[in-house]
């Protein structure tokens, strides 16, 4: 007597299906990256360091506007018994050369901000992605090795009953066996991996998940790069990518406070309006400079040459270190194609041999342990066709964050295309 063997693929595919449908929309992508923009303690740090810098605006333009001052004093004669009050005001202007070189380097660093700010925000925006088809590539796993086992099972209870009939083995009985207690235990390691990815991606939103979030269909055509070709790449890098753009202007920063600073050698100026309560009112002039002040303003204005200097490297070490991402990731793109190609051509090849060991099966050519092995290689082959297709757009938003390019459309693109 045979029992006809359960189609593992089947039941992968229903299993998909069932967590798609009950998947919670509020666990879109662009739903968690609006949860981490507001949740994400190191964007809003981000945030905060940016208004702060923005306020180098006013500190420059201080030193361009006059400055009001006054004083008032009360003074008692005690042997008289007699009071005497007096008061001044005045109006001053500073004069001072490296004013205007501290306006450039406000200019400098609010725009280096600005650019690290929204560099901060698209990398949000490829970690949000990235953690969050960790967690459906984890979620995949499971559903698979979740059809597996009950296959498994089924498996182990038909060998069972093959076994007492004098039909199989004890030792293919306890293949099986061992076969279900295997795939417990990648059950558990690979939950395991879905809670560590839930967390990296809680950790961003603040708001812990604890049921599937919605996965991309394998019959879902997935978008392409026409063009993969590092000049072109590069290119598009070099005019917009914030990071690169951020280190340029910091080199600018660093050249206007080297400026700033060589400019405190020469004199300064102030002039003023004064009003006094005591005396006749007065305009005054005053000019002040160090004639030798130990070797102090030499020292700085060196240090800040050296680090307009290192800055430059920094951009250097930056612009070459871009390129070299922008290498690799072409190169994981074009491999990570090829991968997609053979791991659907090994799924077609396995899903045909699971048919043909099924028929061998019910023809008493082939055991049951044999159409079980055909199942489970066509249930890692599915999980690794999907691994792949997540890695490829993966891949595509880590390409598009080095070209400057990576925004939030990006993943409202990615929200339409899951199911």
């Amino acid at each position: 007597m045979r029992i006809p063997a359960l189609t593992l693929a089947s039941s992968l595919i229903a299993s998909l299906c069932i967590t798609a449908s009950t998947s919670a929309s509020a666990q879109a992508l662009h739903e968690q990256y609006t949860l981490a923009k507001q949740n994400d303690p190191n964007f809003k740090a981000s945030v905060h360091r940016h208004q702060s810098v923005q306020e180098y605006t006013n500190i420059a333009a201080a030193a361009f506007r006059p400055v009001v001052s006054g004083n008032a004093t009360q003074s008692f004669d005690i042997d008289n018994g007699s009071a005497n009050d007096t008061y001044d005001a005045s109006l001053a202007l500073n004069l001072r050369l490296d004013a205007f070189y501290a306006a450039d380097s406000s200019i400098a660093s609010i725009q280096q901000s600005t650019l690290n700010l929204q560099a901060s925000q698209q990398n949000l925006v490829a970690q949000v992605i990235s953690n969050y088809f960790d967690v459906v590539k984890q979620q995949a796993h499971i559903d698979s090795i979740s059809a597996q086992i009950r296959s498994a099972k089924q498996s182990l209870a038909s060998i069972q009953k093959q076994s007492q009939l004098g039909l199989a083995t004890q030792l293919q009985a306890s293949n099986v066996e061992n076969n279900v207690q295997q795939l417990h235990l990648s059950l558990l390691q690979t939950q395991q991996r879905l809670q560590q990815a839930r967390n990296n991606l809680t950790a961003s939103t603040g708001v812990p998940i604890d049921s599937n979030v919605p996965g991309i269909r394998l019959s879902t055509e997935l978008p392409a790069l026409d063009n993969l070709q590092l000049d072109h790449w590069w290119q598009q890098a070099q005019q917009h990518n914030l990071s690169l753009l951020a280190a340029t202007a910091g080199v600018q920063k660093s050249y206007h406070d080297y400026q700033q600073t060589d400019s405190q050698k020469y004199p300064t100026g102030r002039i003023s309006a004064n009003h006094y309560s005591y005396k006749n009112d007065n305009v005054m002039l005053r000019i002040s400079g160090n004639f030798y002040d130990g070797g102090l303003n030499k020292a700085q204005t060196q240090q800040a040459r050296l680090n307009w200097m290192a800055s430059q490297q920094n951009l250097t070490a930056s612009q070459r270190s871009t390129k070299q991402q922008l290498h690799s990731t072409l190169y994981n793109l074009r491999n990570n194609s090829q991968q997609i190609q053979l791991q659907q051509s090994l799924l077609n090849t396995a899903t045909i041999s699971l048919a043909a060991t099924q028929k061998e099966y019910e023809l008493g050519v082939a055991d049951l342990v044999a159409v079980l092995e055909a199942e489970q290689k066509v249930a890692s082959n599915e999980v690794n066709l999907i691994n792949a297709r997540y890695d490829l757009l993966v891949y595509q938003s880590n390409l598009k964050q080095l070209a400057g390019s990576l925004d939030v459309p990006d993943l409202l693109l990615l929200d339409a295309m899951l199911d």
